[in-house]
């Protein structure tokens, strides 16, 4: 997100915001943690451009929201305790 170029910023930092969204859905990843995280990255922008704090914060609210209504999966055993999983499921 902190590399996109003008004209493709809104979707990057959109799509950023959609991906840590997930994690907020999953209740794994705090909200203000996200979005703390994804308005530090998008500071490069500011002013170049015309973009600026609003317009980031914008497309961190939407993309974290949209995100939050497609929460991930996240498996949180630990290696061993999935792969022991997947020998039982496969012995059964």
């Amino acid at each position: 997100m902190a590399n996109a170029l003008p004209g493709t910023r809104a979707i990057e930092v959109f799509k950023a915001a959609f991906k840590l969204g997930g994690l907020v859905g999953a209740d794994v990843l705090n909200e203000r943690d996200a979005e703390d995280a994804l308005r530090d990255a998008a500071l490069v922008h500011d002013g170049i451009d015309r973009w600026t704090p609003a317009e980031a914060c914008r497309h961190i609210h939407n993309g974290i929201a949209r995100g939050r209504q497609h929460p991930r999966v996240i498996d949180l055993r630990t290696p061993t305790e999935a792969h022991t999983q997947e020998l039982d499921d496969f012995a059964a």
